[in-house]
């Protein structure tokens, strides 16, 4: 087990450079594809319940980019 001076654990990143790019760029991507339909259904007048296709885009988004941050 590893710890820092202080006592603490040391947290050792799960994934490389490369990895972590890939999960930002995924995560970017269903952020502007959210962006996109969200626009889309406003502009043709979509019922609200329609909005909710917007949901798994939004967390798809939120998951790549917490992951890249966390380094996991």
């Amino acid at each position: 087990m590893n710890h820092d001076e202080f006592g603490g654990e040391v947290c050792i990143a799960n994934i490389g450079g490369r990895q972590r790019g890939l999960r930002l760029g995924f995560g970017v991507v269903m952020g502007v594809a959210a962006i996109l339909v969200t626009l889309a259904l406003f502009a043709i007048g979509a019922p609200k319940p329609a909005r909710l296709f917007v949901a798994p885009l939004v967390w798809l988004s939120a998951i790549g980019i917490l992951q890249y941050r966390g380094k996991t």
